[in-house]
């Protein structure tokens, strides 16, 4: 798991996008084919981030 980046540094990261471009027409791809041995699964996190996203004005849609 070298290349693991953690729940937090991930939000981290898509907030500060989305603080400097924008996420208008966004897709953002969370899924749940982790390894058991991640005790820090980022979608354990996803009401968080659409709270978030909601506070800053972004409406989610249906594909």
């Amino acid at each position: 798991m070298k290349s693991y980046k953690g729940s937090q540094e991930l939000i981290d990261k898509l907030f500060a996008f989305e603080k400097s471009k924008g996420l208008n027409g966004s897709l953002i791809l969370i899924h749940p084919g982790v390894s058991d041995k991640r005790t820090d699964k980022l979608y354990n996190r996803l009401d968080e981030i659409i709270k978030r996203l909601k506070r800053l004005g972004y409406t989610f849609e249906k594909l």
